[in-house]
């Protein structure tokens, strides 16, 4: 399916991990993998895929359980994400790639650049922590931000989505 709004980019499902992903894709060249973070879908990297696709293949799914890819009951840990993204690559027979986390999809960026380091030919993480990492002290006193436990409530954020604000 080509998506008219986006020039050059076609939609396809890919199941890996027993999971259907909706995958974005244009151009060709060595691999670029673009995961998305929250509440995105592959639309979010609809300004850099053109200029990508110019001198690489860019590969931009939609995460489990978000956008047009399945909603599994469970996997959304950083691991199983990280292993999706690497059955995606394996999937579309990429080779090495270079890969891009923003926010929700940095930590599955990074665990399949340490699990699978031979998929990886660069990374880049962005917007995002990484554990304990320094200067994250203040952020994550008293624990993580209000907005993680509510989108951890099954159902409770898209009751919300759904204009039913009210509930």
């Amino acid at each position: 399916m080509t998506v008219h709004s986006v020039p050059g980019v076609r939609l396809r499902q890919v199941t890996v991990n027993g999971v259907g992903l909706n995958v974005a894709t244009a151009g060709r060249g060595p691999a670029v993998l673009l995961l998305h973070g929250f509440p995105h879908t592959w639309r979010l990297w609809t300004e850099v895929i053109g200029p990508l696709a110019r001198h690489h293949r860019v590969i931009a799914p939609d995460l489990r359980g978000f956008g047009d890819s399945d909603r599994p009951a469970d996997g959304y840990d950083a691991g199983t994400l990280a292993a999706d993204a690497g059955a995606l690559l394996e999937a579309l027979d990429a080779g090495p790639a270079a890969v891009v986390g923003i926010d929700l999809g940095a930590p599955p960026a990074f665990l399949l650049a340490v699990r699978q380091p031979g998929r990886i030919r660069r990374l880049v993480l962005m917007e995002s922590l990484l554990g304990d990492l320094p200067g994250a002290e203040e952020f994550l006193a008293g624990g993580p931000p209000w907005w993680f436990g509510f989108h951890a409530e099954p159902g409770l954020a898209e009751t919300v989505l759904a204009g039913q604000e009210e509930a």
